[in-house]
């Protein structure tokens, strides 16, 4: 899609990167020739907010509430010739620069922590700063406001313990629901004070994303790959973490972006740079290959049209890439903006022509503008991953020299004033919970923070107030109790389309805060179940099964006295058939956590909405541990129903059982289906006893970092290996792939994964049998084991190979015969 008005989006660069460089300059630029070698979106200017020396490769940035930014300075990372990190030489800092002439640059610089190994995001929280600096996650204070730590606190010492240096947790983003999503992490985190010290709460989630993540209005979470530009979770996460034995998780990871291709201004040079399909003919990058460090922009600086544009940088490409987020019957499509180029005919939103622009980092700043973080570095490729096609032109264009740079940019819109930084540590209560209707969403995170942060009952009036006094509503009003049903639960009343508006926003911020001030009510749940906004409804479920954990166990039989808890199960009832998915999916993983009184409504859900994939897996992940239970109350109506919706469930529940073998409960299983005890796994011999033992300690060094150490799939990054045609299929197939790797696209379990796998060709015929025979034999596998004969046999096949294979070759040298 081609534009000639502004529009904004960034996407930012990560682990599985390539270099891209200009063959003209290996030298770093002086800033004045690096704000002219930009091409930005017509309508907007790049300045410069801080340069080297007062920052030196910064990866990440942070505003506390008077408006200061906190940089995270990765300076460990690749140094020196031939380029490598040194996450012991503790090179890492947090620093905290100030503009105090109000000139939009920085002029003072404060170094908060220094001694850090790799630190690679931030957050405040609990009146403290959460540092990212795996394997430690640390709490720091500032004890006298001087902006230096006097006291670092480990809250996890094993945080992302024995990944990579680029496969570290990262990308600290606060959601609406007062928690943090982490890229890169098996869970989400909330710090909270525990009398006068604190406490690290964690959340298992299904991990996610390479470097960066980001939400929206309404707090879903959006984050990538390096190979793909957009992902999506249309449900919290955590919702789809109950089950390790259960691949399903529709509706998590949704790549929204269909093109990924890219439109540079710059000639470079990549990892991959010699294989056609990475290189255009005029020489620039043509698709994704450091994806990272997405953000979607809340900011109120840019055109109303701009707003809840995705940004996405690509430092392989040396520029930020914009995408308009267009939602039509509640699926997202990101559609990728183009601007006209004199030179190249189609640019990006913003691209440099210098090779050493690396944005690694992009973020909506408490004044509206977005910010991009530049790394600028030549090198930003691990050496463990770097081919030799790279490491030549490295060594030709002399990349790796100049470490210590950095720079940070803001875009500004040329149409609408710059709004002065506001302070808003010093506000009284009820000028915060005002601020939560502000057009800057930077703004509403951090009144919300605040309000939640500081405690107490006084905000409590005002938030309910902003809940209560909304507009249309559905159904009858919650000061109408003992309206009369249907039996079933009536159907809802058609809604207006829903409008992120500042008044639905503001519900969502107002709802949360409440929750997060333990102020959430019968009346304030009600409401929000009727509201006229779908995702205001869906916060409402999800408030009904928080609250609900809270009160002591009722009844929900047809002649029980009618209590809060009974009359929100009824109103959850009607919620069944509300007319938004959105609502009736987090209903099936709400109901499904709430457990007891409610399956009865769970049951009913997925009767009529069982053809759902979001509705199935949530309510299999939300019935881990007690699937073979609730298919016993299931069944009766499973064998009354011809309908063919509860199928993909039923099968889902049984196949999450028999993969997780605890022979009791299949044994349970067996006996509610009324089938003979299941087959199990041929014995291996005593020799593929030990290569399968072997293999199990290879997958978690080589393949758990990608492929998960359950092989579940991370999310934007690799599919699942469970259940998967391609593991449990041909092994010259499946060795092939391991040998050379993979390039996507490819389809796993009906999901689209873009992806660039590296072969693990340098292995031993040994090591490499060892990793197959884990894996066509873990996780209730039943393929037969392979050997080394096997592998040397397919190696010499393909013994001229020097590129991944894409799934067409593959299906294409399908007949050839393993000697």
């Amino acid at each position: 899609m081609m534009r000639h008005s502004p529009t904004p989006q960034f996407v930012l660069a990560g682990c599985l990167v390539v270099w891209l460089t200009n063959a003209a300059s290996a030298g770093v630029l002086p800033v004045a020739d690096a704000l002219e070698s930009f091409r930005v979106a017509p309508g907007f200017r790049v300045e410069l907010v801080a340069t080297e020396p007062m920052v030196e490769a910064p990866v990440a940035v942070e505003w506390d509430a008077d408006g200061r930014l906190w940089v995270v300075e990765m300076r460990g990372y690749m140094r020196g010739q031939p380029p490598r990190d040194e996450p012991a030489a503790r090179l890492g800092r947090i620093a905290v620069l100030e503009d105090t002439d109000g000139d939009g640059r920085m002029d003072r610089r404060t170094l908060f922590q220094g001694d850090l190994r790799m630190p690679r995001a931030i957050a405040f929280a609990a009146g403290g700063v959460l540092i990212a600096d795996p394997p430690m996650l640390w709490f720091a204070r500032d004890r006298d406001g001087d902006l230096r730590c006097d006291q670092m606190t480990v809250l996890d010492a094993n945080f992302g313990a024995g990944s990579h240096v680029q496969h570290g947790p990262n990308g600290f983003a606060q959601s609406i629901d007062n928690w943090l999503d982490v890229a890169g992490h098996d869970a989400r985190l909330r710090v909270v004070r525990d009398g006068a010290g604190i406490r690290l709460e964690t959340q298992p989630v299904p991990r996610r994303g390479q470097w960066g993540v980001s939400r929206d209005d309404i707090g879903r979470a959006f984050y990538n790959g390096n190979a793909s530009f957009l992902h999506v979770d249309s449900l919290l996460a955590h919702y789809m973490a109950g089950s390790d034995s259960h691949t399903g998780r529709a509706g998590i990871g949704v790549s929204i972006a269909s093109d990924q291709r890219v439109y540079p201004v710059s000639r470079s040079g990549v990892t991959l740079g010699d294989q056609p399909m990475m290189r255009r003919p005029d020489g620039r990058l043509a698709r994704a290959t450091a994806a990272c460090g997405p953000t979607v922009y809340r900011g109120g600086q840019f055109p109303a049209s701009l707003r809840g544009d995705a940004f996405v940088c690509e430092p392989a490409g040396n520029a930020v890439v914009q995408f308009n987020l267009v939602e039509r019957g509640g699926v997202l499509d990101a559609v990728h903006l183009l601007y006209l180029d004199e030179q190249w005919g189609r640019r990006e939103f913003l691209a440099s022509t210098d090779e050493r622009f690396r944005p690694v980092s992009c973020a909506t700043g408490p004044d509206g503008c977005l910010y991009v973080v530049d790394m600028h570095r030549g090198v930003i490729e691990h050496t463990k991953y770097m081919t030799s096609h790279l490491r030549a032109h490295i060594n030709m264009t002399g990349l790796a020299n100049g470490v210590r740079a950095g720079r940070i940019y803001r875009v500004v819109h040329e149409g609408h004033a710059v709004p002065a930084t506001p302070r808003l540590s010093t506000m009284l209560t009820g000028e915060l919970v005002e601020r939560l209707r502000h057009p800057n969403g930077w703004v509403r995170d951090t009144a919300q923070r605040l309000l939640v942060e500081r405690g107490g009952t006084d905000a409590l009036p005002a938030l309910r107030s902003i809940v209560m006094s909304a507009g249309p509503t559905l159904g009858r009003s919650p000061s109408d109790p003992i309206a009369p049903r249907r039996a079933g639960g009536a159907a809802l009343a058609s809604t207006r389309a829903d409008q992120h508006d500042a008044a639905t926003i503001a519900r969502l911020h107002a709802l949360w805060t409440l929750d997060g001030l333990d102020g959430v009510d019968e009346q304030v749940v009600r409401r929000a179940l009727r509201d006229g906004n779908a995702h205001v409804r869906a916060a409402g479920v999800r408030l009904a099964e928080r609250w609900w954990s809270k009160q002591p166990a009722q009844s929900l039989d047809a002649d029980a006295r009618l209590t809060e808890q009974t009359r929100i199960g009824l109103d959850l009832y009607e919620c069944i058939r509300d007319p938004s998915e959105a609502v009736r999916r987090q209903l099936a993983a709400s109901l499904s956590a709430i457990g007891g009184p409610m399956d009865s409504a769970l049951r009913q859900l997925l009767i009529e909405q069982g053809d759902d994939p979001v509705v199935v897996d949530a309510a299999v992940h939300g019935l881990a541990g007690r699937e073979v239970e609730f298919l016993s109350r299931l069944m009766p109506s499973v064998r009354a129903s011809d309908d063919s919706r509860l199928a993909p469930f039923v099968k889902a529940l049984i196949g999450a059982v028999e993969r997780r073998g605890i022979p009791a409960r299949v044994a349970r299983l067996n006996a509610v289906l009324h089938r003979p005890t299941t087959r199990k796994n041929p014995p291996l011999s005593p020799a593929a006893s030990r290569t399968f033992k072997a293999g199990a300690a290879l997958y978690a060094k080589s393949c758990a970092s990608c492929h998960g150490p359950r092989g579940l799939g991370i999310e934007a990054k690799a599919p699942p290996l469970i259940d998967s045609p391609i593991v449990e299929g041909s092994p010259t197939r499946l060795t092939r792939i391991v040998l050379h790797g993979l390039t996507g696209p490819i389809v796993v379990h009906g999901r689209r994964y873009d992806m660039q796998m590296p072969g693990l060709g340098s292995l031993k015929d040994e090591q490499v049998a060892a990793i197959l025979t884990y894996l066509r034999r873990a996780w209730g596998h039943r393929a037969t084991p392979v050997t080394p004969r096997d592998v040397a046999a397919v190696r010499r096949l393909s013994a001229d190979r020097r590129r991944p294979w894409t799934i067409e070759e593959l299906d294409a040298v399908a007949s050839v015969p393993t000697p």
